[in-house]
């Protein structure tokens, strides 16, 4: 397939040949959607309706505040403020039914959904380009990783997209990077543990068994963990 808006940024991620891929065109989409949303989209009468209604969850929340745009972000919470106190007057007119609204939006974020949805349009162009293109899916089999967030999701949307051998092998060949992956750090991580034994004392912890924290936690849980 012909490289275009969609494959470049897949393409780019993938040759990096660092850590999760998944990661870093999920990161680059949620800094991209904060600095969109704190500027031109900010008085979009469709985003604000769509904040209004979903406002954000408690990490995109501090993302926002963190950009120190204040009065963008003001103008965003002041409408969205507005929509909460009306959900609030109805569940205090009607507590039975009332309430579920008001459920809804605490459990709905902006930047979530749209993210989400991003990453769906990822994972069926990765799936597609690996069915299409012998050149990507040799870039893909060179891949260190891929976080359990990531793996987990991708392959999902894959089996729906590929037909059954083909996902088998596109599922084999993405498991066992992560699996290296994992028992790497399993091994630094029960290293780490063991430098506290008292019959460790004075030997050396290598770099790995050191970093073996910071390592492990965005191959287990993704960027999430980075944030």
């Amino acid at each position: 397939m012909k490289e275009s808006i969609y494959t470049i940024p897949i393409n780019e991620s993938f040759e990096e040949l660092c850590g999760c891929p998944f990661c870093r065109l999920e990161s680059k989409m949620e800094l991209d959607s904060i600095d969109i949303l704190l500027g031109a989209a900010m008085m979009d009468p469709d985003v604000r309706i769509k904040t209004n209604e979903q406002g954000f969850c408690g990490r995109h929340a501090a993302s926002l505040l963190q950009e120190q745009k204040r009065l963008p972000l003001s103008l965003i919470l002041e409408s969205h403020l507005i929509a909460i106190q009306k959900l609030i007057d109805a569940a205090e007119q009607n507590p039975l039914k009332g309430l579920d609204p008001l459920v809804t939006v605490k459990e709905d974020c902006y930047l979530c959904a749209k993210v989400d949805a991003y990453m769906q349009h990822i994972y069926s162009g990765v799936a597609y380009m690996y069915e299409t293109e012998p050149a990507f899916v040799e870039l893909y089999k060179k891949q260190p990783y891929f976080c359990l967030r990531h793996l987990t999701g991708f392959l999902q949307t894959a089996k729906r997209k590929l037909g059954k051998k083909a996902f088998i092998v596109l599922a084999a060949e993405s498991l066992l990077p992560t699996k290296k992956a994992l028992a790497k750090s399993k091994s630094d991580i029960s290293a780490f543990c063991k430098s506290f034994d008292y019959r460790a004392a004075g030997q050396p912890l290598s770099e790995d068994a050191q970093t073996s924290i910071e390592k492990t936690l965005p191959l287990l849980y993704g960027i999430t963990a980075e944030k």
